[in-house]
């Protein structure tokens, strides 16, 4: 979301206005593009940073879905 903030506040609009609500926003991590150039999954790549972003968006999830 903070690569570029005017384009995520437009898709935050679009979604506001098609109600669809906010869960989560991740922010840039170069772990992910290092991650995906040597082929594995951020989350095995890195145990801190983005990982633990994904990981608490997961919890929530799952926790939104019980």
């Amino acid at each position: 979301f903070d690569i570029n903030e005017k384009n995520t506040r437009r898709i935050e609009k679009s979604c506001s206005d098609m109600g669809i609500a906010e869960v989560y926003k991740l922010p840039f991590d170069n772990a992910v593009t290092e991650a995906l150039v040597r082929g594995v999954p951020v989350v095995e790549y890195s145990k801190d940073g983005i990982t633990r972003r994904i990981e608490e968006l997961w919890h929530d999830v799952c926790r939104k879905l019980v």
